[in-house]
């Protein structure tokens, strides 16, 4: 059987190492890749294929996620390219994304206390950049913990303007969660429910 060309190299964050990646996912008919990782297939010039193609890639992602959460396994979509979409559900390993086709995993959380050391406001996205330093950084309901390597770190979280009051302590508690690969990692935060 044929298989998709794409190979590369990702940081485990298992095994703490550079290892390579091979797609084991079978070529479409006449290509090289398969549909996650041709960069045409999601950009067909007929609408009603356009649409037929998204659904088959986020089918594909879905029972890609469900193996993932059922088996317990780290999740790989390195390469992917994905049309919008969102996933969720509650992790036990890793999730590979190449970041230029992030993924915000919903939930991903770690409780953390924190130190607020900075806050930078964007006025024309109505957004403000908060630098915090982690203290301390627990598992969150049956989350992975994904910030306990940060514990001593000062991190950088992107939050609505509208939740500056929150910051005004010198001190918070509230969820973080990550996205990125291991050259860049992407914090956002939201307030703990009471």
């Amino acid at each position: 059987m044929a298989q998709c060309q794409f190979t590369t190299t990702y940081w485990d964050y298992e095994s703490n190492k550079e290892v390579p990646f091979k797609c084991l996912e079978e070529p479409l008919e006449l290509g090289l890749f398969c549909f996650f990782h041709d960069k045409t297939y999601l950009e067909d010039r007929l609408p009603n294929l356009r649409e037929e193609h998204a659904k088959k890639v986020i089918d594909g992602l879905t029972h890609k996620v469900n193996e993932s959460i059922t088996d317990k396994k780290a999740l790989h979509c390195i390469g992917y390219h994905l049309p919008d979409t969102s996933i969720q559900g509650i992790f036990n390993k890793p999730l590979y994304f190449s970041a230029e086709y992030l993924v915000n995993i919903i939930p991903n959380a770690s409780d953390v206390h924190a130190i607020v050391k900075d806050k930078r406001v964007q006025e024309k996205d109505n957004t403000a950049y908060i630098k915090l330093h982690v203290i301390r950084a627990d598992n969150y309901k049956s989350m992975p913990n994904f910030m306990k390597d940060n514990i001593g770190k000062v991190i950088t979280i992107v939050v609505s303007k509208d939740d500056l009051d929150f910051f005004k302590k010198d001190q918070v508690n509230l969820l973080v969660s990550v996205s990125g690969d291991e050259r860049h990692q992407f914090y956002t935060a939201r307030i703990k429910p009471k």
